[in-house]
C-alpha cells in the first residue's frame, strides 16, 4: 500500500441519533438564571470591580443543566459592560 494514498471509509450518520431540541432545554428557568447572571456580571462595587456575575455562575454551575446558559449569558454581561 502507497503511503501517499489514504482510504476513506463512508461512515453514514444517523440524524435520529443527532437530535438536538433547544426547547428541551430552554425553560423559564433558564430564562430568568441567564437574565440575572447577565444583569450581576454589568454591575459595579467598587472601581471597576465587578464579581457578582462570577459568583454567581459559580453558585449556579452545580446544576448541570443551567451551566451552559449561565456562562454564556454572565460572558455577554461582562464583555458588553465595557469594565476593562
Amino acid at each position: 500500500m502507497d503511503k501517499s494514498s489514504m482510504s476513506i471509509s463512508s461512515n453514514n450518520i444517523n440524524s435520529e441519533k443527532i437530535n438536538i431540541n433547544l426547547l428541551n432545554y430552554i425553560d423559564s428557568n433558564v430564562i430568568i438564571f441567564s437574565l440575572i447572571g447577565f444583569l450581576l456580571s454589568r454591575s459595579i462595587l467598587i472601581g471597576s470591580i465587578a464579581p457578582l456575575g462570577i459568583a454567581f455562575f459559580l453558585g449556579i454551575s452545580k446544576v448541570e443543566r443551567y451551566r451552559i446558559p449561565i456562562f454564556i449569558s454572565t460572558l455577554m454581561g461582562v464583555i458588553l459592560s465595557g469594565n476593562a
